[in-house]
């Protein structure tokens, strides 16, 4: 059996990649078996990977923090969650906004975002994707920004 979270992070990834502006910047999951998997590593090793241009500066990484049964007394074998998405955004300001970089700031991709996953459903039995809320981080040095956009998907998982 396949992993339903990884499957709603690639769901999540695969619709990022379909909104006008964000389609150039490197999408990542948690799935290590992904080839988006090279993306969250680099994110990690604090090195922001080039995209298919060979431009580099930001980078986005799918993450699922938590979830949430929506009836955890039900006695079914079927599960439905209130699943806690997160979309991380990493920029790296003096690359990003340089000639080599992506060009799209943080800033811009965390609306896009927003306005991109606000209400999507993705098949039947889905619930609309919801927005909660959004923070952000900078690096001590403050060369790289982070945003972290969280989301609810009540879904089936199992």
């Amino acid at each position: 059996m396949s992993n339903p979270i990884f499957a709603q992070q690639a769901e999540i990834a695969a619709k990022l990649v379909t909104i006008a502006g964000l389609e150039t910047v490197p999408i990542g999951t948690e799935d290590p078996k992904s080839a988006s998997a090279d993306v969250a590593k680099a994110l990690l090793k604090n090195a922001m990977p080039p995209n298919t241009d060979g431009k580099a500066g930001i980078a986005m990484l799918v993450v699922t923090p938590a979830a949430t049964a929506t009836d955890p007394d039900m006695e079914t074998e079927t599960v439905f969650a209130s699943m806690r998405h997160q979309v991380a955004i990493y920029e790296n300001v003096e690359w990003n906004r340089g000639e080599a970089g992506i060009g799209i700031t943080g800033l811009d991709a965390l609306w896009l975002v927003i306005k991109g996953l606000q209400g999507w459903t993705n098949g039947p039995g889905t619930n609309p994707v919801r927005f909660v809320s959004f923070e952000s981080d900078e690096s001590a040095n403050g060369a790289v920004m982070a945003y972290f956009v969280t989301f609810l998907w009540e879904r089936e998982l199992f």
